[in-house]
């Protein structure tokens, strides 16, 4: 599949797309900028755009398992696996938006937890208050670890996106098979929903 012109095009949208969410939340906090928000959900957007449905983005991820292991590329990643689950659950394009949104914020605090006390699931709570964001998103924030309860759904799918994207192969010196049998037990509990298909 890496040889394959489409991953090479998906690889490429990839690193593109890490590379604008990376300076947006470096302009979050080195700026102060609180318009960014979209262009971080267009990046996300343009990658979905691009896969044919779930379990190809999913494929496609899985390929770019040795591509790095950045809190940038974790935090898309996350972002991606939360529409996957999101969309099998039936969310709306609101809800998809906000669930993405938290996916990308979940690590912010990693950002910049060399420069203040406190974990990176504080600073990251605390970044999200001071930019206004819902108490949605600032819960999803705190609970993606535990630390908290999650007060919603958007927050407990953030907490099963992290896992899986930090369960990958290379994240954690697991194996491809241990992957793979996770995200089957995963399509599993989502296809004993009704209406999911």
């Amino acid at each position: 599949v890496q040889q394959t012109e489409q991953f090479v095009e998906f690889k490429d949208n990839f690193t593109s797309s890490i590379s604008s969410f990376k300076d947006e939340l470096n302009d979050i906090v080195a700026k102060n900028a609180t318009d960014v928000t979209d262009n971080m959900l267009h990046e996300v957007d343009s990658i979905l755009g691009r896969t044919r449905n779930s379990l190809h983005l999913l494929d496609m991820m899985q390929c770019l398992r040795g591509f790095d292991d950045l809190t940038y590329t974790h935090s898309m990643n996350v972002a991606l696996i939360c529409n996957v689950i999101g969309s099998w659950a039936g969310f709306s394009k609101d809800d998809l938006n906000t669930l993405m949104l938290c996916g990308l914020l979940h690590d912010i605090g990693k950002s910049i937890d060399h420069e203040m006390e406190g974990s990176h699931v504080q600073i990251g709570a605390d970044l999200c208050r001071k930019y206004k964001e819902s108490e949605l998103v600032i819960n999803a924030v705190e609970a993606h670890h535990g630390d908290i309860e999650p007060q919603s759904l958007i927050a407990c799918i953030v907490q099963a996106a992290d896992a899986i994207s930090a369960a990958r192969p290379g994240a954690r010196r697991e194996t491809l098979e241990t992957y793979t049998n996770r995200l089957k037990q995963l399509e599993d509990i989502t296809n004993g929903f009704d209406g999911v298909e």
